[in-house]
This record gives structure tokens, C-alpha cells and sequence, in this order.
């Protein structure tokens, strides 16, 4: 039922003993099938249509129809899978994203960080980029750059990689995952190691599980 959201339906396959969930579509869909799979027994298939770069780097795969075939092979990897307090989980990317600078105080696990920003990403494997595109240029000077076709200064972005993520602001900014406002700044997020059975590329399963192939 196309009008049920993707996390109902998988919750209903589960409940009716379906061993693998098979999410086909963009962003919306395949969070919302992750977060009802994630920590159970059963594993999970994506076919992207339209999905975030991520998705095709975690199967190993960049069309719909390759990701149809892994599905007939079913060589399994488990994946992390990030969460926003109190419960939204993604496989994609959640970012909150500003007009113009916004000072924030970033943890991550025992490091603090205060800068400036432009946008804040976060994906699902920890992985967390702190991007300013401003570098502290005003409004007026990123205007006159535009009307004479001056180049524009590359971002200026850090790259950090944590397992629990706290953002404060003095201001609340939307926290967003697939178009959805989820939270509101400040916020937490943390990762759930390995919770995922997720279908994968050959080249794509991890080294240290040797038996994971095999998985059924």
C-alpha cells in the first residue's frame, strides 16, 4: 500500500515473519525500512531510485538494476546505522544548513569543537563534515562577488568521524533527514555499530567476516 509509510510496511512484513525486507526507492523509504529492520534478525535489500550518494557506496553499486541483481546473490554485510534522539534512525545523511554563519559547539565523542558554519552534515556511518562557505565574508561582499562573476572562495570544511555527536547553537535550527525536519537544534546523535544486515556487492563485505556471505 503505496499510502502506509515505508517504516509501517516493513514493521508489517516483520511482523509476519518475512526474513528480508527489500526497501525500492529514494531517501524517504529506505530510512524509514532501515530504521524498522535495524536490530532484528531479519536483513535488508535496497534498490535506489533517486536515493543519496551514500546508498550506492554502501551496496557497491550505482543502478537500480545492479542492486536487483545483489539481491538474487544476498551476500550480507553488517552496517552501522546513525540515530537522532529520541529515535530517528538514517542510513543517508541528516544536515542542518543556515543562510548565513551560525556559531555552534560541536562534541564529538570527548572532543569539543566551536566554530562557524554554513551547513552541518551527518551520515550514517559517523562520518561528519563542518562546512562554512563564508569563511566569515559578509552578505554584501558574497553579492558584489556574484554581480561581477569574481570566483568564489572554496568552503572551508572539516572532516571528523565519531560515534556520539552533540550540536548546540543559540538558536534553534531544523535538523533535517530526506526533506523531513526530525529535530531541532540542540540536538544528539550517536551510532549503532553493525546493526544492520544490509545486502551488499561482494566487494563490499567486510573483511573480518569471513562467514558473512553465507548468512541466511
Amino acid at each position: 500500500n503505496p499510502a502506509r509509510p515505508a517504516y509501517e510496511l516493513a514493521k508489517a512484513g516483520l511482523t509476519k515473519g518475512y526474513e528480508t525486507i527489500v526497501a525500492i526507492g529514494g531517501d524517504r523509504v529506505i530510512n524509514g525500512v532501515a530504521q524498522a529492520v535495524q536490530s532484528t534478525r531479519a536483513v535488508m535489500g535496497i534498490v535506489p531510485i533517486e536515493a543519496h550518494p551514500r546508498i550506492g557506496q554502501l551496496l557497491g553499486v550505482s543502478t537500480p538494476e545492479a542492486a536487483c541483481e545483489l539481491l538474487r546473490h544476498r551476500r550480507i554485510n553488517p552496517t552501522d546505522i546513525a540515530f537522532i534522539d529520541p529515535g530517528k534512525y538514517f542510513l543517508t545523511e541528516a544536515r542542518i544548513a543556515v543562510a548565513g554563519e551560525l556559531q555552534v559547539r560541536v562534541h564529538v565523542d570527548d572532543v569539543v569543537i566551536e566554530t562557524a558554519i554554513t551547513r552541518l552534515s551527518l551520515y550514517g556511518d559517523g562520518s561528519i563534515e563542518l562546512i562554512n562557505e563564508r569563511l566569515g565574508r559578509s552578505l554584501l561582499r558574497t553579492i558584489v562577488d556574484q554581480l561581477f562573476s569574481r570566483p568564489t572562495p572554496p568552503p572551508n570544511i572539516t572532516h571528523l568521524v565519531g560515534s556520539y555527536l552533540k550540536i548546540e547553537a543559540h538558536r534553534a535550527i531544523p535538523v533535517r533527514v530526506s526533506n523531513e525536519t526530525v529535530g531541532h537544534t540542540p540536538f544528539v546523535a550517536a551510532i549503532k555499530p553493525r546493526a544492520l544486515k544490509l545486502i551488499v556487492n561482494r566487494g563490499n563485505v567486510a573483511t573480518h567476516e569471513p562467514d558473512a556471505e553465507l548468512t541466511r
